[in-house]
């Protein structure tokens, strides 16, 4: 993404435009929209407590603050009384759950009293520079190094072999390079094997977690247990509403056809680390 590209966004997010639309107008995925919002946008505290709405209680607040001539007066009149509050709740935005997950075009930015996150096109190209030199100070200055990984890692990757697989193999040629490091190499463009070409991706009509844990029984069935354990042997989910029924995705059914209330727990996990567990079953 350029940095014409990020002050497109800036400027259309500013102007109240959603993801779609600006997905749209740029000719990009929604996913590598907000993707790019998400990872580049930073805090800002600006008007932060500025006003007492900042309290989730504020509307129906009835404490009442003893002092002067008044001892009914209510306590959300008196200035910052959030401080003082036993019983001060946050109050939260749902724009930045939903929607654009930033404050960008939100009517309310300068007089808002909560925490923000906002967009902004320079700082983002900031952001994106920085972790590009970041990621590259790991790696021998020399291209050659660079290109000797590249030939190694991407007609490998392009044929289905995982890159614990291809790093683990080649000691030679990754020699000092996590694999988390190969995999922000990867994301920042440094080979020709891009982040889409090492995701395993199904289609689903609907987005449920019904559908979504469908998908892992399906990975389940195919690969059965072990298998599945030694390729899924930790899973990290969002808070997307495909997640939202954990207990079907860590447990399965053992007798779906005589007993479909029936629910066991995979295996995959237990007390331990997962990195423990997993050198444990499989070396």
């Amino acid at each position: 993404m350029t940095q014409e590209d990020r002050r497109r966004i800036d400027h259309l997010l500013a102007s109240g435009m959603t993801i779609n639309d600006v997905a749209a107008d740029l000719g990009r995925n929604r996913a590598t929209i907000l993707r790019e919002i998400i990872a580049r946008a930073v805090p800002c505290d600006r008007g932060y407590g500025c006003s007492n709405t900042l309290c989730a209680k504020f509307q129906t607040c009835t404490r009442t603050k003893g002092y002067g001539g008044n001892p009914k007066r209510l306590f959300r009149c008196t200035p910052g009384c959030f401080e003082a509050c036993p019983e001060f709740v946050k109050r939260t935005c749902g724009r930045l759950r939903a929607a654009s997950h930033v404050c960008n075009g939100c009517e309310r930015l300068h007089n808002c009293p909560l925490h923000k996150r906002v967009y902004d096109a320079d700082g983002a190209e900031a952001n994106r520079q920085g972790r590009l030199h970041e990621s590259r100070r790991g790696i021998h200055p020399d291209k050659a190094q660079v290109a000797a990984m590249n030939a190694v890692l991407s007609p490998c990757t392009l044929r289905g072999q995982s890159v614990r697989n291809v790093v683990a193999n080649n000691p030679d040629v990754f020699r000092g390079v996590a694999e988390r490091a190969v995999y922000d190499y990867v994301a920042d463009g440094l080979f020709d094997v891009r982040r889409g070409d090492l995701m395993l991706a199904f289609l689903r009509k609907r987005r449920s977690s019904a559908t979504c844990v469908r998908v892992f029984n399906r990975i389940w069935e195919a690969a059965g247990p072990e298998l599945f354990a030694r390729l899924f042997f930790v899973t990290l989910a969002d808070n997307g509403g495909e997640f939202s029924d954990p207990a079907m995705i860590e447990n399965y059914r053992p007798d779906p056809e005589h007993n479909p209330r029936k629910l066991a727990p995979r295996g995959v996990l237990d007390d331990r680390a997962p990195y423990d567990v997993f050198v444990e079953r499989f070396g």
